[in-house]
């Protein structure tokens, strides 16, 4: 180290061998350890005035250990002056220096730089390779490495320019596009110029046209023979609807669009009727012609619903001939035929379905493969396995020869050049002629999860180890990007467990990041696939986390993760795995999935951790208390799975009796359930048929004296208010009455009373006297109704206690006695006439089944003697 710095002193100017001797050591020093003491030596004699190699090792180190927050920037000046210099050779070994240690984006367009004005001898040997690892879009390095791949004979550089391309569309560079197109048309290729169109197609919607049409010019044939019409002919149709009238455009496009459309016969005569050729035609009206010859061309098949299918003889722009099996020669404008039919193509999968279902069972035992095909075309040329399914059952396949036939079409897929099997991870097929090629790697989802395209990225390379090169460059920006933005444990680890195959430096922060997820109760459930979280598993226990990986695997639901763990757990553990097991439900439910993973293991495997079930009662109190105090309601039906009658836990607990201390817990634990009842019921079911008997019965008769003194004291409440309790449709009928009662004495009555009067005599006087009693008799029922409306208070305002008998109850009844059932709906004063099973809560039967829940037994003391009821079920009713 010291030799090194010396010469680093002696050398007063800049030397490419020593600049690349700066950045091997700072990498060595960085995965020795010793980068440190490196920083220590080298920054102590720095200073402004220093030899610029020395000054580079110094502000490298600085920023390589990042405790100095501008020795990035002042590495970045340093930089910058090289630059300025138009030291080219300097520039290109500096920055590839400065790259591989602090591995900064902005750093490549040195390497761009110093490439373009010195030429490509002046960059280091994988220069190019290494700035496109961290910047993998820039136009610029894809231009370059596109040249040094040329002057290999690497065939490869074609892909590299049609990229370059459209980067320098982007940036509206015309002269460099048209260099990329005279490269790109020096070899015909599919994917190549697929990739070189949207460049291209990106030009001309800023108007820049005249790069497509040097390229059409010469390219057109080729284009239509690598299936790229159909993108063609859509730029230029656009451009011919946005008012461009350049007779060039129109003539391209009328051959584009005769290559589009090559399995329509007619597609000639079809261009030449529409006008698409002829400048005196205007092109909104040829479009528009064109379009409605092409719905109805000649040759194509069509399906009537009562004529069944048919082919279109002839198209003279206002009717169609169309020869049906039982209406041949028949005529019918364009009009009635777009109402009446259906377009099926001749390959088209329905076509085959209506017109020759033979040859498509055919193809199912002889050619798989073609008969997957169809089926794709049929969905737009990429389908999911189900997507597919849907396409073919019950039509070609039962759903019970279906699964059988998949196997064999996936293995001739394998082999057949038509089909792009690389998504297959994903269970998706693709038809390599719809984009002209098979994309290898997969692109990012942006609107999917980060966790499902981190899984997307492993299984991908699982199927495809040698696209491994090609992933890291295309997917490790994007997670060192993510990893920057995503505040998540979870994520943070998911992204460096994939982060840490192609990057070593990253692996002593996945060890840091994966302890602070174990150390937090964590697991590898964020990814759902078996290999990645047996690979979490192994790594975690070779970072010395033993019984936290082993209770982080427990959670997964593949069987062989969960073995694994239970291997890592009885070697770290030994001896101390009850103690630990025991602290850990006594977290319940902050541990609620590690503690799930374990139990469910353990019922299933009693003899691999016998420690998870020596006390099965605390166990099963752990249980409990995930399913009263998780917020999580996965984690809660997941519990809940476990207090199953008979089921394994259920089988532990009958085996052991409960002792005094766990019956206590139980007990407290129970009376103070806080979610609802629904779940509180099922847990009681299976403690009473556990053996748990006891403390059920305690708990059951606590909440019953819980329940009745609460309802007793809102009735008591209410009657020392003089509070009457009924339903608002009662009140509200009481009130109606007493307006009925109030205009009755104001106008009627005293009428009646006025025309008796009338009549003279009244010590004989029948109808005054009836007409004198009606009067008092409405005035002491308005009395009555006011009194009554003056102390009510309507049911519905009243608080309920969930699953508790009281007023605004139907209650199921079991008579003791004989077995019957009755069904009273326990209601208020002067509701009787809201149904036949209405009872009042100050009546005896009502007052007796207040207060109580179900299962309660209560006694009913009535005038014909008393009678014992078993409440059934209780549920909440109001009118």
């Amino acid at each position: 180290m010291e030799e090194l710095i010396a010469r680093l002193k002696n050398a007063s100017d800049w030397q490419t061998d020593l600049i690349d001797e700066i950045g091997q050591t700072v990498i060595t020093a960085s995965e020795d350890g010793t980068l440190a003491t490196l920083v220590d030596e080298t920054c102590e004699g720095c200073s402004d005035d220093a030899s610029p190699n020395l000054q580079l090792l110094c502000h490298l180190t600085s920023a390589r250990r990042g405790r100095d927050p501008e020795a990035t920037n002042r590495l970045a000046s340093l930089i910058e002056k090289v630059n300025q210099s138009g030291r080219w050779n300097v520039l290109a070994h500096v920055a590839r220096a400065a790259m591989d240690t602090i591995d900064d984006p902005s750093l490549s367009r040195y390497i761009a730089r110093a490439g373009e004005e010195g030429g490509l001898d002046v960059l280091p040997e994988g220069s190019l390779q290494r700035a496109l690892v961290v910047t993998p879009e820039n136009h610029r390095l894809l231009w370059l490495r596109g040249v040094e791949l040329e002057t290999k004979e690497d065939e490869t550089a074609q892909e590299f320019y049609a990229h370059s391309l459209v980067g320098w569309a982007k940036s509206k560079d015309v002269e460099k596009v048209d260099d990329c197109v005279l490269k790109l048309l020096e070899n015909p290729n599919a994917e190549t110029w697929g990739i070189a169109w949207s460049g291209l197609d990106n030009l001309a919607k800023h108007g820049e046209t005249a790069s497509m049409i040097s390229f059409l010019d010469f390219a057109m044939h080729e284009s239509e023979e690598l299936g790229l019409m159909d993108r063609i002919w859509k730029t230029l149709r656009r451009l011919l609807e946005t008012g461009d009238k350049r007779p060039e455009i129109r003539r391209l496009a009328a051959r584009a669009a005769e290559g589009s459309q090559r399995k329509i016969k007619s597609i000639e005569r079809i261009v030449e009727r529409s006008g698409l050729r002829s400048s005196d035609v205007n092109i909104e009206t040829a479009l528009k012609e064109y379009d409605r010859f092409l719905k109805y061309a000649p040759g194509l098949l069509v399906v009537h619903s009562g004529w069944g299918v048919g082919t279109i003889q002839d198209n003279d722009g206002e009717a169609i001939v169309v020869d049906f099996p039982q209406k041949p020669a028949h005529r019918m404008t364009l009009t009635i035929a777009g109402r009446s039919l259906d377009i099926l193509p001749p390959d088209d999968l329905r076509t085959y379905i209506l017109t020759d279902l033979d040859y498509l069972k055919r193809l199912a035992k002889e050619d798989p493969a073609e008969l997957m095909l169809i089926a794709l075309r049929k969905a737009r040329g990429e389908a999911s396995t189900s997507e597919l399914r849907k396409l073919l059952v019950p039509d070609v396949f039962t759903a019970q020869t279906w699964s059988s036939w998949l196997k064999k079409a996936a293995t001739a897929a394998e082999s057949d050049d038509r089909i792009d099997t690389t998504q297959t991870f994903r269970k998706v097929y693709r038809v390599l002629e719809t984009n002209g090629s098979a994309q290898l790697v997969p692109p990012i989802q942006e609107k999917t999860d980060v966790h499902q395209n981190l899984e997307m990225i492993h299984r991908f390379l699982t199927q495809h180890p040698e696209a491994e090169a090609e992933a890291k460059r295309i997917y490790r920006p994007r997670i060192v990007q993510w990893l920057g933005s995503i505040d998540k444990i979870e994520a943070q680890v998911h992204l460096l467990n994939v982060l840490r195959r192609w990057d070593e430096r990253s692996v002593p922060r996945f060890i840091e990041k994966l302890t602070e997820l174990l150390d937090g109760g964590g697991d590898f459930s964020f990814t759902t696939l078996a290999h990645e979280q047996l690979d979490l598993l192994t790594a975690a226990e070779e970072a010395g986390m033993g019984a936290g990986a082993a209770l982080a695997g427990f959670p997964s639901r593949h069987a062989d993760v969960r073995r694994r763990a239970a291997q890592i757990f009885a070697d770290q553990l030994g001896e101390k795995s009850e103690r630990f097991i025991r602290d850990l439900y006594s977290h319940s439910p902050s541990q609620a999935n590690r503690i799930l993973g374990l139990v469910e293991f353990s019922c299933d495997n009693p003899e691999t951790i016998p420690a998870a079930l020596a006390d099965p009662w605390q166990a099963g109190r752990a249980i409990i208390a995930i399913v009263n105090l998780t917020t999580r309601e996965p984690l809660r039906r997941r519990a809940r799975s476990l207090l199953k009658i008979d089921g394994p836990l259920g089988r532990q607990l009958s085996a052991k009796p409960i002792d005094e201390e766990n019956a206590l817990l139980l007990e407290k634990q129970l009376t103070s359930w806080r979610t609802t009842d629904r779940h509180l019921f099922p847990a009681l079911d299976f403690l009473e048929a556990s053996g748990g008997t006891d403390v059920v019965a305690r708990v059951r008769e606590h909440r019953s004296a819980q329940s009745a003194r609460f309802v007793s004291m809102t009735l008591e409440a209410s009657e020392s208010q003089n509070a009457i309790l009924m339903t608002r449709k009662t009140i509200e009928r009481l009130r109606d009455e007493i307006a009925e009662l109030e205009l009755a004495l104001k106008t009627t009555i005293p009428e009646k009373i006025r025309v008796a009067m009338a009549h003279g005599d009244l010590s004989e006087n029948a109808e005054y006297d009836a007409a004198k009693l009606k009067q008092q008799q409405y005035n002491a029922r308005l009395v009555d109704l006011q009194e009554q409306i003056g102390a009510a208070r309507a049911i519905e305002d009243v608080r309920q206690e969930p699953g508790v008998a009281g007023p605004g109850s139907e209650i199921i009844t079991e008579d003791l006695a004989d077995g019957s059932h009755h069904t009273y709906w326990v209601l208020g004063e002067g509701d009787s006439q809201l149904g036949s099973s209405v009872v009042s809560y100050r009546a005896p039967l009502g007052a007796a089944l207040t207060g109580h829940r179900e299962g309660a037994e209560v006694t009913v003391v009535l005038q014909d003697g008393e009678r014992r009821l078993k409440i059934v079920s209780i549920r909440r009713k109001l009118p």
